[in-house]
């Protein structure tokens, strides 16, 4: 009986785990458009956490799967983004995010943004500290694309910035 109580020990323990996804991980795709002069900028962070670090800075109550495009909430959603993520383009042009959408799967909210930019990009500068106010070991992982050049980068609590050279 004692092995039985173990063995669902160990399984709960399992399972707690798993669900509660231990990695604290986003993705940053940046990827410049030319039939459109814009920079698509798609960041895709864990649900709950997302909802975590929402609550805490504003006080608000997120249910991101409930909400659609015109829900007065997503004004919560865009400050957070341009409180923590900052793209600077030829070391002096701050870019204006526009948000386009959001897409939900299983455990991760996908925020899909605009920028922008008709003039050719020799550098660009990036801030990403989505998350890092909640999780000491949060981890960034960004990755560029420029015409036929793509770069990629991996951010944390000790490094919350890069810059690319073109």
């Amino acid at each position: 009986m004692n092995l039985i109580l173990v063995n669902i020990f160990f399984v709960l323990q399992f399972f707690s785990v798993v669900l509660m996804h231990p990695i604290h991980v986003s993705l940053t795709i940046i990827e410049y458009k030319y039939e459109k002069n814009a920079f698509d900028i798609t960041f895709k962070i864990f649900t709950d956490d997302f909802e975590k670090i929402i609550s805490r800075k504003y006080g608000i109550i997120l249910k991101i799967s409930q909400m659609d495009e015109q829900h007065e909430n997503i004004k919560y959603i865009n400050q957070y983004i341009s409180d923590c993520f900052n793209l600077v383009i030829n070391k002096n042009i701050t870019a204006e995010l526009i948000y386009k959408e959001k897409k939900m799967n299983e455990e991760a909210v996908w925020l899909y943004y605009e920028y922008k930019n008709s003039g050719q990009v020799k550098s660009v500068s990036i801030s990403n500290s989505i998350m890092m106010d909640l999780f000491e070991d949060q981890v960034n992982l960004i990755i560029f694309s420029y015409l036929d050049k793509q770069k990629g980068y991996q951010l944390n609590n000790k490094k919350k910035n890069v810059t690319f050279e073109f």
